[in-house]
């Protein structure tokens, strides 16, 4: 049928059951998270309300009234961190702790799979970081072994735990070498 309009499609978001908007075409190019002087302010007073509200301040509070534009990966890397509030210094350290060591569970994982593909260019990549990370895991040693006592007690601990950090990954054998 020439000339016969085709009615408009009609799509349903699947976890919300609404209609679904494709307005995707028509975002601004130059869209930006820059705020005006009056957004930030209005932004600054909700945040400081909500901590506030909890008696405690909260990490984005402390960097939302005393914080300085930072350009850093981690935000225990955030040149301020040794400012921060006690209460936010312990869990920062957590934070890291807990990273770092999961960090070492993908780069063995990403190993493996590159020596059972085969792609040994790509194994000796990751052997080489997780010969890395062990070595920067190992210079914080002390401070790790305080972190897995301080947790041992957590309700998510496995009855017998595997605890490898307390050894230091070189004292793995098979893990890195090969």
């Amino acid at each position: 049928m020439a000339g016969a309009r085709t009615p408009p499609r009609s799509s349903t978001c699947a976890a919300t059951g609404t209609a679904a908007c494709h307005r995707t075409a028509r975002l601004p190019v130059d869209a930006t998270l820059a705020l005006s002087l009056s957004e930030a302010t209005y932004l600054c007073e909700r945040i400081a309300a909500a901590d506030t509200a909890t008696g405690e301040e909260s990490l984005l509070g402390y960097l939302a009234r005393k914080g300085e534009p930072a350009h850093c990966e981690f935000v225990w890397m955030h040149p301020q961190s040794g400012d921060f509030p006690p209460h936010i210094s312990r869990w920062l350290v957590h934070m890291r702790n807990f990273s770092e060591a999961l960090h070492g569970a993908a780069l063995l994982y990403n190993l493996m799979l590159a020596r059972l593909d085969r792609r040994d260019e790509l194994a000796e990549e990751y052997r080489e970081r997780l010969s890395k990370w062990s070595a920067d895991l190992d210079a914080r040693a002390a401070e790790l072994a305080r972190w897995t006592a301080l947790t041992s007690g957590a309700s998510c601990t496995p009855a017998a735990p595997a605890r490898p950090l307390d050894r230091g990954v070189s004292s793995m054998p098979g893990w890195t070498s090969r």
